[in-house]
């Protein structure tokens, strides 16, 4: 009986095995769904109508892109919807060697609406550089009161620098100076008057003076013009033409279930993990088999017993055995579950029963044949 139960298992076994390396190669070429292409026969495909449109008066004439050698970008695009017309403006910042020859025109589609040109608008804005600038400005006056002098300079000044910078000034209060005026001037101007001229005018002549002020400000100088070009696309909705397009062969529904290779290949192979882990439980030993030899007893391998019908079977270790005399070490689980049930250790045709008595840790059974 204990010959016939081992190969059994070992049938069990090869048969396991057989499945676990197989099942996944079956499963994959089962449900993997072949790459096939669908070629559609493109003379039936709708060809869309073209739309042209001229260009305004502002646009100039387009150019030979075969030939063109220079790329220009939008610096910013807008959309607009005004009663039911639907336009797209493409601004385009142009420089001073760059032509607006070169701005693209072709139809384009966005949304399901086919966008033509339309107008090409100009719009030029000046370009300005600013300084920090001063100029000093002198006058004579008949008095030094501070507020008469102020009242005789004019609050800004306009001016204009020698490298072309202009703009407005306005009068620095803290730089006004005011000088007596100079004396040698006064005396060349006494000497042409008469003496009594010089004796009556002599008060007027010790009271002029001389008066410095600064005027600070920002002037500005206009280097060049930025040019500006808005490139106008009218849209049309793009309706489906009446002409029925080539249908496409529809797959088929076994095709469009299955799951992928990928998919089929990672189920088989949980599934065969299960398998293993299955078989591994239930044909594990459980039980440690020791031998005597030479007054020492020596671990020969392990053996399993089950829960139903406990038994032990030795007899595969015949060919390792010294003697007849055996322990047996249940672990602490497999103890708890057979206390106080027979266990029946078979060896070389014979049989002995012991029963398990639990104490709470490994249990060792002690028999001789």
């Amino acid at each position: 009986m204990s010959t016939a139960r081992i190969k059994i298992k070992r049938l069990i076994i090869i048969i396991a095995v057989f499945i676990i390396c197989v099942l996944p190669v079956f499963i994959s070429n089962t449900y993997s769904t072949p790459n096939t292409s669908v070629f559609v026969d493109d003379s039936n495909l709708v060809q869309t109508g073209t739309v042209t449109a001229s260009d305004g008066d502002t646009a100039p004439g387009s150019p030979s892109y075969g030939t063109q050698n220079t790329t220009l970008y939008p610096c910013d695009i807008s959309e607009t919807e005004n009663n039911g017309l639907r336009q797209i403006i493409k601004t385009y910042e142009l420089d001073a060697g760059e032509s607006p020859d070169y701005i693209p025109r072709e139809s384009f589609e966005n949304g399901g609406w086919l966008y033509a040109f339309t107008d090409l608008t100009k719009k030029e804005t000046p370009v300005y550089v600013t300084k920090d600038d001063s100029t000093t400005v002198s006058i004579k006056s008949e008095t030094k009161d501070i507020d008469e002098i102020i009242g005789q300079l004019t609050p800004t000044l306009e001016y204009s620098s020698p490298d072309g910078f202009t703009g407005l000034l306005t009068l620095n209060i803290p730089s006004i100076t005011i000088e007596a005026a100079d004396e040698a001037d006064t005396a060349s101007e006494a000497d042409a008057e008469t003496p009594d001229e010089l004796n009556a005018d002599s008060t007027d002549v010790s009271s002029s003076y001389h008066t410095t002020a600064v005027y600070k400000g920002t002037l500005s100088k206009l280097i060049n013009d930025k040019t500006n070009y808005s490139a106008y696309f009218t849209g049309m909705m793009l309706t489906p033409s009446p002409t029925p397009a080539a249908p496409l062969q529809p797959d088929d529904p076994a095709q469009q279930k299955s799951p992928s290779l990928a998919r089929a290949v990672v189920i088989s192979s949980c599934f065969a993990l299960v398998c293993c882990l299955v078989f591994f439980i239930l044909f594990r030993g459980n039980v440690k088999v020791y031998n005597l030899s030479e007054s020492a007893y020596v671990l020969l391998g392990e053996a399993r017993i089950g829960f139903t019908y406990p038994v032990i079977n030795l007899t595969p270790f015949a060919g390792k055995a010294v003697t007849g005399s055996f322990i047996l070490i249940l672990n602490r689980n497999i103890a708890k579950r057979l206390y106080d049930k027979p266990v029946t250790t078979n060896y070389g045709g014979k049989s002995l029963q012991h029963i398990v008595q639990y104490n709470g840790g490994e249990y060792h059974m002690e028999v001789s044949f």
